[in-house]
């Protein structure tokens, strides 16, 4: 039982050196626009970036309300300027936009992070 004990201790101790470190979020500003219900939220969100550009980003529960989405949502570069923008259980294409590089473009979205 000893052992038991000892070997559950010692793996306690290793799983966080074995698990990947997630990205801190980054206070940002974010517009962002839900195109079919004519949303806009322009105010403060919480950015985290991931390997080759992605990203994720989070907005105060009532903001996430008024835009009728729900967050986090993601944008997953796929290649130079375009991506996979992901909500809940669903993603769609999404490019970046040419003359506002801060920003993502879709028939769904616009999202802005500065």
């Amino acid at each position: 039982m000893k052992l038991l004990k000892k070997l559950a201790f010692v793996g306690m101790l290793c799983v966080p050196f074995l698990l990947p470190q997630a990205a801190h979020a980054k206070p940002a500003r974010c517009d962002i626009t839900n195109k079919y219900d004519n949303a806009r939220y322009q105010g403060p969100c919480d950015f985290r970036s991931s390997k080759g550009g992605s990203f994720a980003l989070d907005v105060p529960d009532a903001a996430a309300e008024k835009l009728g989405t729900m967050f986090p949502i993601s944008v997953e570069i796929t290649s130079p300027g375009r991506g996979l923008l992901g909500i809940y259980k669903w993603s769609e294409p999404i490019r970046r936009d040419p003359k506002q590089t801060a920003c993502w473009v879709n028939e769904s979205y616009r999202i802005c992070v500065y």
